[in-house]
């Protein structure tokens, strides 16, 4: 399963975790569109350029956090900016949109906590669609396992080991965040009146998804070089951001209801 599926010129490739990110984004985007009209949350034109804008940070800061888990392999500063030959880190992707999007609606004066709560909904698809491109790719790889359903990876440009049967990481962790959006959708539809409340239980359920699949991944990262420790940094990130959005969700959940357009 090679990751890369075209060949444009040097060391650019269309390769199937970009489709997969590629398709995911053009879905988001019809969703998000179409919520934000209904509830005048943010022009169009700025809805745009916030966009532009969260592609680059995620860009950044996905790159950042695998490299900062990767740094042994590090060579030079010019690998930094070595995307196409993969590696990214989603979770390093949703702290960089945390800081950026909030610091832009506030600049633009929009109401933040609603916007962010219409995008909660709709992330956990952009994310599941992802994964499979992550599964395409060799990526985000399992631990060696022998089950009917273990992938095995003849041929890749990432460091999956080759000809060994393996956890489909990257399909169980697509299938929780789909069943995350659905449950996202179903309360936004129906049980949502207390903006910020959304973000925050996305949050949360998407820090519990990494930390119970992490322990199932092959390319885990640790602190301690000789791996004696249970929980690996992303692991310790998502503890960390799961903490502090349990807080968040609680504050949220003491203010006082307000009535919201459920349109869906």
């Amino acid at each position: 399963m090679p990751g890369q599926l075209l060949h444009i010129y040097g060391p650019l490739f269309i390769n199937s975790f970009g489709l997969f990110v590629g398709i995911a984004l053009i879905i988001f985007c019809y969703f998000v569109e179409k919520e934000i009209e209904k509830k005048h949350l943010i022009s169009r034109n700025n809805f745009s350029h916030l966009l532009v804008l969260s592609v680059f940070a995620a860009l950044i800061g996905g790159r950042t956090l695998y490299v900062i888990n990767n740094w042994n392999s590090i060579n030079n500063i010019y690998h930094f900016f070595d995307i196409w030959n993969g590696g990214f880190s989603l979770l390093g992707a949703v702290l960089a949109l945390l800081i950026v999007i909030p610091l832009y609606l506030k600049v633009k004066r929009i109401t933040i906590l609603p916007f962010l709560d219409v995008l909660a909904v709709y992330v956990p698809l952009f994310q599941s669609i992802a994964r499979i491109g992550c599964f395409f790719a060799g990526c985000c790889y399992g631990q060696a396992v022998h089950l009917p359903w273990s992938t095995i990876y003849t041929e890749c440009t990432f460091l999956v080991p080759l000809n060994v049967p393996l956890h489909p990481t990257q399909l169980y962790s697509s299938l929780l965040l789909f069943i995350i959006f659905l449950s996202m959708r179903y309360i936004f539809k129906h049980q949502y009146n207390k903006p910020g409340q959304l973000i925050t239980l996305y949050l949360i359920l998407i820090c519990c998804e990494r930390i119970m699949i992490d322990f199932l991944r092959g390319d885990r990262e640790f602190f301690s070089s000789r791996q004696i420790t249970l929980l690996s940094i992303h692991q310790i990130v998502a503890i960390i951001l799961a903490l502090g959005a349990s807080i968040a969700f609680i504050y949220f959940g003491r203010q006082k209801q307000v009535t919201i357009n459920k349109t869906v």
